[in-house]
């Protein structure tokens, strides 16, 4: 009986300090964690994410038109919103509110959607075209928003795939 005690907690502890870590390292090598939530980055390291989305955006997105200046990142914390992002012409700024998102995938999808109106919006005509198109349509039928949320939902997967989310 103290013979069989003994081997058990010998094999416990082989298990413990050998076998489990081992295939934790074997699972990882062949089943990477392909999610990353949103609360388990830093703020600094959801800084550098964002900013990636939108280099990567400017590479890939392009909409047939050509913008020579780059849009204004501005990251806000505030959370008394209604708004997951915003974009203003006439500064060229996109506007996140962070901690209204609840997944990289949706902040993703944000950044997309807010450069797509930087690529549409371009002029006070522009502006004024949208404005107009939300009046008469309301927001989810007008012309600009029903563009960038197909872009924005057609190009997601892509952008985290490439920047390994």
């Amino acid at each position: 009986m103290l013979i069989k005690s003994c081997l058990f907690v010998l094999g416990l502890i082989l298990y413990c300090l050998i076998i489990c870590p081992l295939l934790s390292t074997i699972g990882r090598m062949f089943f990477p964690k392909t999610r990353v939530n949103l609360s388990e980055l830093s703020p600094k390291e959801t800084k550098e994410l964002i900013h990636q989305i939108l280099n990567w955006c400017i590479c890939n997105i392009h909409l047939n038109k050509v913008r020579r200046s780059k849009p204004t990142l501005f990251i806000s914390k505030r959370t008394k919103t209604n708004y997951l992002g915003s974009y203003q012409y006439y500064n060229k700024r996109i506007t996140i509110f962070v901690l209204r998102h609840s997944s990289i995938e949706e902040l993703c999808d944000t950044i997309i959607h807010e450069y797509v109106h930087h690529l549409q919006i371009r002029t006070s005509n522009d502006d004024i075209r949208y404005n107009r198109l939300t009046r008469i349509k309301s927001y989810w039928e007008n012309d600009y928003e029903v563009e960038a949320r197909y872009i924005a939902t057609k190009y997601s997967k892509k952008c985290l795939n490439d920047l390994k989310f």
